[in-house]
């Protein structure tokens, strides 16, 4: 679910499509504040989520994690098969990409708090 919040069991695809929406809102929300802090130019918002990623310090792990449910995300929808078994991979897509949002979340939420405590944030944003 958005934020960081457990997702109720039963949830249906609709609202699973929403929470992923949510989450990579808050994901660039958070990404941009995290790019302001190092001084970023609002151009680089254009580049690729993973360059962006990577330029703030995001670990390796969680941008292979996000660049791999991207791309399966990609492959799911370019197919247009609504039987079953597609459906269900889309469903457990949907699954593995609220765990890897919720993930990248947590670290740049973490990293933003940490800059802020330190003033490096807010200068940044002053300037």
């Amino acid at each position: 679910m958005p934020s960081n919040q457990e997702q109720p069991t039963g949830i249906s695809p609709t609202l699973g499509l929403l929470h992923l929406m949510i989450d990579l809102e808050v994901l660039s929300a958070e990404l941009q504040v995290a790019e302001e802090a190092i001084g970023r130019p609002s151009w680089a918002y254009r580049e690729s989520v993973t360059d962006r990623l990577t330029r703030v310090g995001v670990t390796t792990q969680k941008i292979e994690d996000f660049s791999a449910w991207e791309g399966t995300i990609s492959g799911l929808t370019s197919i247009t098969s609504r039987n079953e078994a597609h459906l269900a991979k889309i469903a457990a897509a949907e699954k593995a990409g609220l765990i890897v949002l919720t993930c990248l979340i947590g670290e740049l939420r973490q990293r933003n708090q940490q800059k802020r405590a330190t003033g490096t944030l807010t200068s940044h944003l002053a300037a």
